[in-house]
Protein backbone atom coordinates (compact mmCIF):
# COMPACT_ATOMS: atom_id res chain seq x y z
CA UNK A 1 0.00 0.00 0.00
CA UNK A 2 1.28 3.46 -0.84
CA UNK A 3 2.67 5.33 2.15
CA UNK A 4 2.61 9.05 2.84
CA UNK A 5 6.12 10.49 2.66
CA UNK A 6 7.20 13.13 5.17
CA UNK A 7 8.86 15.34 2.56
CA UNK A 8 6.15 15.08 -0.14
CA UNK A 9 2.89 15.69 1.73
CA UNK A 10 -0.51 14.78 0.35
CA UNK A 11 -0.41 14.11 -3.38
CA UNK A 12 -2.98 16.04 -5.41
CA UNK A 13 -3.75 16.89 -9.01
CA UNK A 14 -2.46 20.31 -10.10
CA UNK A 15 -5.70 20.77 -12.05
CA UNK A 16 -7.93 20.16 -9.01
CA UNK A 17 -9.97 22.92 -7.48
CA UNK A 18 -9.51 23.78 -3.85
CA UNK A 19 -12.34 21.56 -2.59
CA UNK A 20 -11.33 18.63 -4.84
CA UNK A 21 -7.74 18.34 -3.66
CA UNK A 22 -6.97 14.88 -2.32
CA UNK A 23 -6.38 14.63 1.41
CA UNK A 24 -5.08 11.31 2.69
CA UNK A 25 -6.09 10.42 6.25
CA UNK A 26 -3.52 7.83 7.27
CA UNK A 27 -5.36 6.61 10.36
CA UNK A 28 -8.33 5.70 8.16
CA UNK A 29 -6.61 4.64 4.92
CA UNK A 30 -4.03 2.35 6.52
CA UNK A 31 -6.67 0.55 8.57
CA UNK A 32 -8.56 -0.27 5.36
CA UNK A 33 -5.69 -2.16 3.77
CA UNK A 34 -5.75 -2.21 -0.03
CA UNK A 35 -9.05 -0.30 -0.10
CA UNK A 36 -7.19 2.74 1.18
CA UNK A 37 -5.33 2.95 -2.14
CA UNK A 38 -8.37 3.78 -4.25
CA UNK A 39 -10.80 5.28 -1.74
CA UNK A 40 -9.42 8.74 -1.02
CA UNK A 41 -10.75 11.83 0.69
CA UNK A 42 -11.03 15.40 -0.53
CA UNK A 43 -11.51 18.65 1.33
CA UNK A 44 -15.15 18.73 0.18
CA UNK A 45 -15.85 15.14 1.28
CA UNK A 46 -14.29 15.83 4.69
CA UNK A 47 -16.47 18.91 5.20
CA UNK A 48 -19.61 17.05 4.07
CA UNK A 49 -18.89 14.12 6.40
CA UNK A 50 -18.35 16.48 9.35
CA UNK A 51 -21.62 18.27 8.61
CA UNK A 52 -23.52 14.97 8.37
CA UNK A 53 -22.05 13.64 11.60
CA UNK A 54 -22.84 16.89 13.39
CA UNK A 55 -26.28 17.82 12.03
CA UNK A 56 -28.08 14.45 12.19
CA UNK A 57 -27.32 13.79 15.89
CA UNK A 58 -28.27 17.39 16.78
CA UNK A 59 -31.63 16.99 15.03
CA UNK A 60 -32.19 13.65 16.77
CA UNK A 61 -31.22 15.19 20.12
CA UNK A 62 -33.65 18.06 19.64
CA UNK A 63 -36.49 15.69 18.73
CA UNK A 64 -35.72 13.45 21.70
CA UNK A 65 -35.61 16.33 24.21
CA UNK A 66 -38.86 17.87 22.95
CA UNK A 67 -40.59 14.48 22.91
CA UNK A 68 -40.61 11.91 25.68
CA UNK A 69 -37.12 12.86 26.83
CA UNK A 70 -33.61 11.70 26.12
CA UNK A 71 -33.67 8.91 28.71
CA UNK A 72 -36.74 7.33 27.13
CA UNK A 73 -35.30 7.68 23.62
CA UNK A 74 -31.79 6.50 24.45
CA UNK A 75 -31.79 3.46 22.15
CA UNK A 76 -33.18 5.37 19.09
CA UNK A 77 -30.68 8.16 19.72
CA UNK A 78 -27.78 5.67 19.79
CA UNK A 79 -29.10 4.21 16.54
CA UNK A 80 -29.09 7.69 14.98
CA UNK A 81 -25.48 8.19 16.13
CA UNK A 82 -24.36 4.91 14.57
CA UNK A 83 -26.27 5.62 11.34
CA UNK A 84 -24.85 9.15 11.16
CA UNK A 85 -21.34 7.79 11.56
CA UNK A 86 -21.84 5.26 8.76
CA UNK A 87 -23.35 7.85 6.40
CA UNK A 88 -20.54 10.29 7.26
CA UNK A 89 -17.96 7.55 6.60
CA UNK A 90 -19.60 6.91 3.22
CA UNK A 91 -19.46 10.63 2.41
CA UNK A 92 -15.81 10.80 3.50
CA UNK A 93 -14.55 8.56 0.72
CA UNK A 94 -14.22 9.37 -2.98
CA UNK A 95 -13.35 6.90 -5.73
CA UNK A 96 -11.34 8.92 -8.29
CA UNK A 97 -12.80 6.90 -11.17
CA UNK A 98 -16.42 7.07 -10.01
CA UNK A 99 -16.81 10.06 -7.70
CA UNK A 100 -18.36 10.42 -4.26
CA UNK A 101 -19.24 7.13 -2.63
CA UNK A 102 -22.29 8.78 -1.03
CA UNK A 103 -23.70 9.73 -4.45
CA UNK A 104 -22.89 6.25 -5.79
CA UNK A 105 -24.77 4.67 -2.89
CA UNK A 106 -27.79 6.95 -3.38
CA UNK A 107 -27.90 6.11 -7.10
CA UNK A 108 -27.71 2.41 -6.30
CA UNK A 109 -30.63 2.66 -3.85
CA UNK A 110 -32.70 4.55 -6.41
CA UNK A 111 -31.85 1.95 -9.06
CA UNK A 112 -33.39 -0.74 -6.88
CA UNK A 113 -36.81 0.81 -7.31
CA UNK A 114 -39.04 0.41 -10.34
CA UNK A 115 -40.16 3.14 -12.70
CA UNK A 116 -41.26 6.58 -11.50
CA UNK A 117 -44.93 5.60 -11.41
CA UNK A 118 -44.44 2.40 -9.40
CA UNK A 119 -42.05 2.91 -6.51
CA UNK A 120 -41.51 -0.67 -5.42
CA UNK A 121 -38.37 -2.46 -4.27
CA UNK A 122 -36.82 -4.53 -7.02
CA UNK A 123 -34.23 -7.27 -6.87
CA UNK A 124 -32.24 -7.28 -10.09
CA UNK A 125 -32.00 -10.61 -11.84
CA UNK A 126 -29.56 -10.28 -14.67
CA UNK A 127 -29.56 -13.74 -16.22
CA UNK A 128 -31.94 -16.50 -17.14
CA UNK A 129 -31.72 -19.63 -19.23
CA UNK A 130 -32.68 -18.97 -22.83
CA UNK A 131 -35.89 -20.63 -23.96
CA UNK A 132 -34.24 -21.24 -27.34
CA UNK A 133 -31.90 -23.82 -25.81
CA UNK A 134 -33.65 -26.85 -24.24
CA UNK A 135 -30.36 -28.06 -22.71
CA UNK A 136 -30.08 -24.87 -20.57
CA UNK A 137 -26.55 -24.10 -21.76
CA UNK A 138 -27.23 -20.58 -23.09
CA UNK A 139 -27.90 -17.59 -20.85
CA UNK A 140 -30.10 -14.69 -21.89
CA UNK A 141 -29.65 -11.22 -20.43
CA UNK A 142 -30.54 -7.59 -21.05
CA UNK A 143 -27.94 -4.84 -21.30
CA UNK A 144 -28.83 -1.27 -22.29
CA UNK A 145 -32.05 -2.47 -23.87
CA UNK A 146 -30.38 -5.17 -25.97
CA UNK A 147 -30.68 -8.92 -25.55
CA UNK A 148 -27.44 -10.86 -25.16
CA UNK A 149 -26.84 -14.61 -25.35
CA UNK A 150 -23.97 -16.13 -23.42
CA UNK A 151 -22.41 -19.56 -23.02
CA UNK A 152 -19.48 -20.73 -20.91
CA UNK A 153 -16.78 -23.38 -21.38
CA UNK A 154 -14.69 -24.78 -18.58
CA UNK A 155 -11.25 -25.46 -20.04
CA UNK A 156 -7.79 -26.66 -19.12
CA UNK A 157 -4.92 -24.92 -20.87
CA UNK A 158 -1.80 -26.38 -22.47
CA UNK A 159 0.91 -23.88 -21.52
CA UNK A 160 3.24 -25.17 -18.80
CA UNK A 161 6.82 -24.82 -17.63
CA UNK A 162 7.86 -27.53 -20.08
CA UNK A 163 6.28 -25.91 -23.15
CA UNK A 164 8.77 -25.41 -25.97
CA UNK A 165 9.05 -22.31 -28.12
CA UNK A 166 7.58 -24.16 -31.10
CA UNK A 167 4.56 -25.17 -29.02
CA UNK A 168 4.04 -21.61 -27.83
CA UNK A 169 4.23 -20.23 -31.37
CA UNK A 170 1.73 -22.82 -32.58
CA UNK A 171 -0.68 -22.08 -29.71
CA UNK A 172 -0.28 -18.36 -30.35
CA UNK A 173 -1.31 -18.82 -33.97
CA UNK A 174 -4.27 -21.02 -33.03
CA UNK A 175 -5.42 -18.47 -30.48
CA UNK A 176 -5.06 -15.65 -33.02
CA UNK A 177 -7.16 -17.54 -35.56
CA UNK A 178 -9.76 -18.26 -32.87
CA UNK A 179 -10.03 -14.56 -32.05
CA UNK A 180 -10.25 -13.63 -35.74
CA UNK A 181 -13.04 -16.17 -36.13
CA UNK A 182 -15.14 -14.33 -33.59
CA UNK A 183 -15.34 -11.30 -35.90
CA UNK A 184 -16.77 -8.09 -34.40
CA UNK A 185 -20.14 -9.32 -33.19
CA UNK A 186 -18.90 -11.78 -30.54
CA UNK A 187 -16.99 -11.12 -27.34
CA UNK A 188 -14.72 -13.73 -25.75
CA UNK A 189 -13.67 -13.40 -22.11
CA UNK A 190 -11.39 -15.61 -20.03
CA UNK A 191 -12.06 -15.97 -16.28
CA UNK A 192 -9.62 -17.57 -13.82
CA UNK A 193 -10.34 -18.75 -10.30
CA UNK A 194 -7.76 -19.92 -7.77
CA UNK A 195 -9.37 -22.07 -5.13
CA UNK A 196 -9.00 -25.08 -2.86
CA UNK A 197 -9.41 -28.47 -4.56
CA UNK A 198 -12.31 -30.58 -3.41
CA UNK A 199 -12.21 -34.33 -3.84
CA UNK A 200 -15.24 -36.51 -4.37
CA UNK A 201 -14.84 -40.22 -3.60
CA UNK A 202 -15.24 -42.38 -6.68
CA UNK A 203 -18.20 -44.73 -6.59
CA UNK A 204 -16.97 -48.31 -6.45
CA UNK A 205 -18.77 -51.26 -7.90
CA UNK A 206 -20.85 -53.40 -5.59
CA UNK A 207 -18.37 -56.29 -6.02
CA UNK A 208 -15.33 -54.17 -5.05
CA UNK A 209 -12.83 -56.03 -2.90
CA UNK A 210 -11.71 -54.92 0.54
CA UNK A 211 -8.30 -53.94 -0.85
CA UNK A 212 -9.96 -51.65 -3.41
CA UNK A 213 -12.00 -49.95 -0.68
CA UNK A 214 -8.91 -49.44 1.49
CA UNK A 215 -7.00 -48.05 -1.50
CA UNK A 216 -9.76 -45.53 -2.18
CA UNK A 217 -9.80 -44.40 1.46
CA UNK A 218 -6.00 -44.05 1.45
CA UNK A 219 -5.95 -41.90 -1.68
CA UNK A 220 -8.78 -39.72 -0.39
CA UNK A 221 -6.99 -39.23 2.94
CA UNK A 222 -3.71 -38.29 1.24
CA UNK A 223 -5.31 -35.70 -1.06
CA UNK A 224 -7.43 -34.23 1.75
CA UNK A 225 -4.39 -33.97 4.03
CA UNK A 226 -2.28 -31.93 1.59
CA UNK A 227 -1.59 -28.44 2.92
CA UNK A 228 -1.64 -25.20 0.90
CA UNK A 229 -2.88 -26.90 -2.24
CA UNK A 230 -4.58 -24.78 -4.86
CA UNK A 231 -6.42 -25.45 -8.08
CA UNK A 232 -6.79 -23.19 -11.12
CA UNK A 233 -10.21 -23.03 -12.75
CA UNK A 234 -10.36 -21.43 -16.20
CA UNK A 235 -13.57 -20.48 -18.00
CA UNK A 236 -14.05 -19.06 -21.51
CA UNK A 237 -17.20 -16.98 -22.01
CA UNK A 238 -18.73 -16.22 -25.42
CA UNK A 239 -21.34 -13.46 -25.80
CA UNK A 240 -23.37 -12.41 -28.83
CA UNK A 241 -26.58 -10.49 -29.49
CA UNK A 242 -27.82 -13.23 -31.83
CA UNK A 243 -28.51 -16.77 -30.66
CA UNK A 244 -27.89 -18.30 -34.09
CA UNK A 245 -24.62 -16.38 -34.54
CA UNK A 246 -23.48 -17.41 -31.06
CA UNK A 247 -23.98 -21.09 -31.79
CA UNK A 248 -22.01 -20.79 -35.06
CA UNK A 249 -19.14 -19.06 -33.29
CA UNK A 250 -19.27 -21.65 -30.50
CA UNK A 251 -18.84 -24.50 -32.98
CA UNK A 252 -15.95 -22.64 -34.60
CA UNK A 253 -14.30 -22.10 -31.21
CA UNK A 254 -14.65 -25.80 -30.40
CA UNK A 255 -12.79 -26.51 -33.63
CA UNK A 256 -9.88 -24.38 -32.40
CA UNK A 257 -10.09 -26.08 -28.99
CA UNK A 258 -9.65 -29.43 -30.74
CA UNK A 259 -6.60 -28.10 -32.60
CA UNK A 260 -4.74 -27.94 -29.29
CA UNK A 261 -5.78 -24.55 -27.96
CA UNK A 262 -6.85 -26.30 -24.74
CA UNK A 263 -6.30 -29.77 -23.32
CA UNK A 264 -9.90 -30.42 -22.31
CA UNK A 265 -13.14 -28.46 -22.39
CA UNK A 266 -16.81 -28.87 -21.73
CA UNK A 267 -19.78 -26.53 -21.98
CA UNK A 268 -21.47 -25.68 -18.70
CA UNK A 269 -25.16 -26.48 -18.53
CA UNK A 270 -28.03 -26.29 -16.08
CA UNK A 271 -27.22 -26.12 -12.38
CA UNK A 272 -23.46 -26.09 -13.04
CA UNK A 273 -23.81 -22.92 -15.13
CA UNK A 274 -26.14 -21.33 -12.59
CA UNK A 275 -23.66 -22.08 -9.80
CA UNK A 276 -20.85 -20.35 -11.72
CA UNK A 277 -22.92 -17.19 -12.32
CA UNK A 278 -23.85 -17.00 -8.66
CA UNK A 279 -20.17 -17.46 -7.81
CA UNK A 280 -19.17 -14.60 -10.12
CA UNK A 281 -21.72 -12.17 -8.75
CA UNK A 282 -21.80 -13.51 -5.18
CA UNK A 283 -25.58 -13.24 -5.32
CA UNK A 284 -28.57 -15.07 -6.73
CA UNK A 285 -29.05 -13.10 -9.95
CA UNK A 286 -30.81 -15.91 -11.74
CA UNK A 287 -34.32 -16.48 -13.02
CA UNK A 288 -35.34 -19.88 -14.27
Amino acid sequence: MAQLQRDSGNKMSLRSEALDQIKRIDSVSQSMGSLGDFLVSTLLSILVSLVIFAVFPLIALGVAVKGAGLITNTIPFIGVLIGSFLVALNALFVNPSQGSQLIISIRYILSQFGDNNKRYWRKDRYFRFSTKDPERAVLESKYKGRTHYTLVYKVQGTVSQTSFDEDLLYLKEVNKNAIDGLEKDTVRTTINFIGIPRTKPKTLNSNATREMQLRQKTLSRIVTGLQNTQVLETYIVLDNESYESLMKKARAQEGFFNQGMVVTYHMLKGDELKKLINKLYANDNFTK
